[in-house]
């Protein structure tokens, strides 16, 4: 098996480490970039799931909490000093997962800061029909609708064929994360950022709001200029709210 993370810029001196989850469909290139906008003492480390990337003949994850703790027990060496962990939209329940797990363990002594964007809290119920069942045809508009996927690919049949079952994978085991929520509700005591794109029609502000039921301390809510893709749309301004956290 692959490793589960790639670290763009090692930094064995950094004084602290950001973890990022990508959204659904996402790779760990998504963040390759990030270490850039932070100063040496932070060393920013990407999550590469199975299926994608490097990884893309591994099985695809049947489970959310399975392949978070698969996760944990592979970075477990880089939880010896003061972390954050940040996820988008899918990747904001793998972190808050990631946190779950970690609670009881004395790794949480040294995680700092939560970072939930674009995501409903697991409590919500979905309002439409669950992307993942979706005949093929629809869930690529549904796709393009949400945004995100570059439109090379979307634009090549065959590329998109390829790639639809671990899109649909992802969006599968979030949808039944979230549906668990209520039954498996727990705090997570972690100061805690949550992240809304101003113009998301998918993701409401009440729907984000919800988290503060799975948070022990204060929650801070940040809205954005964008969409539901303002990870990439205003990639530096959340990074800015980041930094000033860390």
């Amino acid at each position: 098996m692959s490793c589960y993370f790639f670290t763009p810029k090692p930094n064995p001196n950094a004084t602290k480490r950001l973890f990022c989850f990508p959204y659904a469909g996402g790779q760990a290139s998504i963040y390759f970039d990030w270490h850039e906008y932070f100063a040496d003492d932070v060393e920013v480390v990407t999550i590469q799931l199975p299926g994608r990337g490097a990884r893309f003949l591994e099985p695809l994850m049947n489970d959310l909490t399975t392949a978070v703790s698969d996760i944990c027990r592979e970075l477990a060496p880089y939880f010896d000093k003061p972390f954050s962990v940040f996820g988008h939209s899918n990747g904001a329940l793998f972190a808050f997962e990631m946190i779950k797990q970690l609670k009881e363990s004395p790794h949480i002594e040294n995680c700092q800061n939560l970072f939930l964007s674009a995501k409903s809290a697991p409590k919500m119920q979905y309002l439409y029909e669950p992307l993942h069942i979706k005949h093929d045809v629809d869930f690529k508009k549904a796709l393009i609708e949400l945004g995100g996927t570059p439109n090379e690919i979307l634009e090549n049949q065959e590329i998109l064929d390829l790639l639809l079952p671990m899109i649909k994978s992802d969006f599968k085991i979030g949808y039944e994360y979230i549906e668990q929520g209520n039954a498996n509700k727990e705090t997570v005591p972690v100061s805690t950022t949550l992240f809304a794109g101003e113009f998301d029609s998918d993701i409401s502000y009440e729907s984000i709001a919800q988290w503060q039921e799975f948070i022990k301390p204060t929650v801070d809510y940040v809205s954005i200029k964008g969409g539901h893709f303002f990870v990439h749309e205003q990639k530096e301004t959340l990074i800015n709210h980041i930094k000033a956290k860390l």
